[in-house]
């Protein structure tokens, strides 16, 4: 077992690295206690999601658990199942400089509901003969509202991209409905960030040496069809990545 305290890395799994509900770069601030047994592993945590001074905070509690299977020489299977939530967020503004990053608020601009989540989760690690192969799926439905209230994410990423020379691709599509997760912390990038939001993402990364790789993100979105009308969002990425020892 494992026990944090304070700004730390987000413990929680992400099924192929996806940022459906939790941002990439999201390190949350509180406590967490992480263990593994065998094939089993879990997590349980609490964290700051707000502060304020004129009424109660805003805490995010977490329980997550899974297995990971060894399938012989097929690969190895990772799956779980997670519950979290929020309190004290309906009446309160939205987290982070008010902004709602679509989800539902009242005429005050305030929360119009609660966040409790069930999510479920499956990655299945593989080789395609050098190839290492991963496919992953994400789903996840917020309990408090009758509508807008699931997102969820499937993809696959060939390759690895660690030497010189390697090439790594990878397809996701996310369906993120409007209050399905609290928009401020999952993906900033996707559709402009936040929630109400659908589409494809296209990756590839190329390791022009060890130390250095070339990548590019193709976002092919469309946003707002719950909260306003509904449009194209599309976008290119070109990230030069480069490692330190």
């Amino acid at each position: 077992m494992t026990i944090d305290a304070g700004k730390m890395k987000n413990p929680l799994f992400k099924a192929g690295k996806v940022p459906l509900i939790w941002d990439g770069d999201l390190n949350p601030e509180g406590f967490a206690a992480k263990f593994s047994s065998g094939m089993f592993f879990g997590t349980a945590a609490g964290f700051s999601a707000e502060e304020r001074s004129s009424t109660d905070d805003s805490l995010l509690f977490a329980v997550q658990g899974g297995v990971k299977l060894p399938l012989d020489d097929a690969g190895k299977l990772t799956a779980g199942i997670g519950y979290f939530a929020y309190t004290d967020t309906v009446g309160n503004e939205p987290f982070y400089n008010g902004k709602a990053k679509g989800n539902s608020v009242d005429v005050n601009g305030d929360y119009l509901f609660e966040y409790k989540n069930t999510e479920v989760f499956a990655q299945f690690d593989t080789k395609i003969s050098d190839w290492p192969l991963q496919v992953f799926a994400h789903y996840t439905r917020n309990s408090e509202v009758s509508d807008q209230d699931t997102a969820y994410a499937v993809g696959a990423k060939l390759g690895s991209a660690k030497q010189e020379g390697d090439l790594q691709f990878a397809w996701i599509y996310e369906d993120i409905e409007a209050d399905s997760v609290i928009g401020t912390f999952n993906d900033s990038d996707f559709a402009g960030g936040g929630t109400d939001a659908k589409g494809h993402i296209l990756k590839a990364k190329y390791g022009l040496s060890k130390k250095i790789f070339l990548g590019g993100t193709l976002f092919i979105n469309d946003k707002d069809g719950f909260q306003g009308t509904e449009h194209d969002y599309n976008r290119v990425q070109i990230d030069l990545e480069f490692k330190f020892n």
